[in-house]
């Protein structure tokens, strides 16, 4: 079995919209769980956590300041 992650895709639709930015930040809040893949792709920094650093980067993916890489 071979799973594909979009990095930053918290909900796997294929692209990042307002819907990941919130993903992300209720995962970071603990609000939700997510499983092993998501949490590798929500984690957009690469520093093998979620943290507020993510949110903040996604957010400017989203708005287009920025774009992310693997």
């Amino acid at each position: 079995i071979v799973a594909v992650a979009v990095r930053g895709d918290a909900n796997a639709d294929g692209k990042i919209t307002n819907a990941d930015v919130t993903r992300l930040r209720a995962a970071f809040m603990g609000k939700t769980t997510v499983d092993s893949l998501t949490q590798l792709a929500i984690d957009v920094n690469g520093d093998g956590k979620i943290s507020n650093a993510d949110v903040t980067r996604l957010r400017a993916v989203f708005f287009g300041k920025t774009s992310l890489n693997w």
